[in-house]
């Protein structure tokens, strides 16, 4: 291909690309706060643009919140007294919220469900006397995790079935953090050496270590999956995809120059 060519379709590339980035404007909305609390903070958010988070009060106390845009901020409460501390971490389509809230005797937190104005308990694993929950589902899902006779694990909250144990890695210590409609669920493990592994639990697969972005990498987490079994997250301090294919390949998605990365979350598209 000739010179002049090349410049020709650089040229045409760049004219089509200018509006489409001259198209993708956001607004900035502003979700307000708690009277007298000074600050906010959204957590997550839903198909219909409601976001839970968590707002403080001017005493320093937080409760969590459910924002939308007729209603603007509601405060979801806590367990009695209101002075309990809350958080809100997740939300599905319907506006069901998950996250958690001080215990009665405020020496614990317990994973919650705010739904229809209700708050729900969800519990703890056999022995356990604390949990919190990251994550919910279009099914009614819930991953988070508990404490419990074998230790600190990855859960699953069905509404039919109650809570279920995903069971860890070597080292006994683990978190889901996101779950898809299929039921499968991301988070990270520990091994007995002090290593956090990114994980993928499904059902007919159990626990799955993902593949570290490189071998010398001693610390990685897959913080959200979609629909389509896509993973991401991090690995050694850099953003990770990982393919749902067999291997799970990790896929970096770079990071500024110098700097440190990782992915949050990941739609269907």
């Amino acid at each position: 291909m000739t010179i002049s060519k090349r410049i020709a379709m650089w040229a045409s590339a760049i004219l089509i690309l200018v509006p489409l980035a001259a198209a993708q404007q956001y607004n900035v909305t502003d979700l307000g706060e708690f009277q007298g609390g000074g600050v906010s903070q959204g957590q997550a958010i839903n198909t219909i643009g409601q976001v839970a988070g968590y707002a403080r009060f001017s005493n320093y106390n937080a409760h969590g919140f459910l924002w939308s845009e007729s209603t603007g901020l509601v405060d979801l409460g806590s367990f009695p007294p209101a002075s309990n501390f809350s958080v809100a971490q997740g939300i599905d389509s319907f506006g069901n919220v998950v996250g958690y809230s001080d215990h009665s005797d405020s020496l614990n937190q317990r994973g919650v469900l705010w739904s229809k104005g209700k708050l729900i308990d969800l519990g703890t694993l056999p022995g356990g006397t604390s949990s919190l929950a990251n994550g919910i589902n279009d099914a009614g899902q819930i991953t988070g995790y508990s404490n419990g006779t074998a230790g600190v694990h990855a859960v699953i909250w069905k509404k039919q079935g109650g809570i279920r144990d995903l069971g860890a890695l070597s080292g006994g210590y683990s978190q889901g953090l996101a779950i898809n409609l299929q039921g499968e669920v991301a988070g990270f493990s520990m091994t007995e050496n002090g290593t956090s592994h990114g994980v993928l639990w499904s059902k007919p697969s159990g626990i799955l270590a993902l593949p570290m972005l490189s071998a010398s990498d001693t610390s990685a987490s897959a913080n959200g999956l979609n629909n389509l079994g896509q993973v991401v997250g991090g690995s050694g301090g850099i953003a990770v995809l990982w393919q749902n294919n067999k291997e799970h390949t990790a896929v970096s998605l770079g990071a500024l120059s110098g700097g440190w990365s990782s992915a949050f979350a990941i739609n269907d598209g």
